[in-house]
C-alpha cells in the first residue's frame, strides 16, 4: 500500500463533483483517506467535494 499527496489543480476536471460522483471513474484500488482544505483535515465521504487550491491524500494497492 502506498500513501500519496497530490495537490489539486485550479483546472482540475471534476473540481465541485460529489466523491459518490466520481467513484466511477477512479480506479478499483484508490482510497481516497484525507483532503486538507484552508488547513483544516477533511475525512472525506460522498458528498464531499475536491476543490482547487486544496492537497489530497490518497492511499492505493497500485505501483505509482
Amino acid at each position: 500500500v502506498e500513501a500519496l499527496e497530490f495537490d489539486v489543480a485550479d483546472d482540475f476536471e471534476y473540481a465541485s463533483v460529489a466523491l459518490r460522483d466520481l467513484n466511477p471513474k477512479l480506479k478499483k484500488d484508490i482510497l481516497i483517506g484525507a483532503i486538507i482544505r484552508e488547513g483544516a483535515v477533511i475525512y472525506p465521504h460522498g458528498n464531499t467535494t475536491l476543490e482547487a487550491l486544496q492537497l489530497l491524500l490518497h492511499y492505493t494497492t497500485q505501483a505509482v
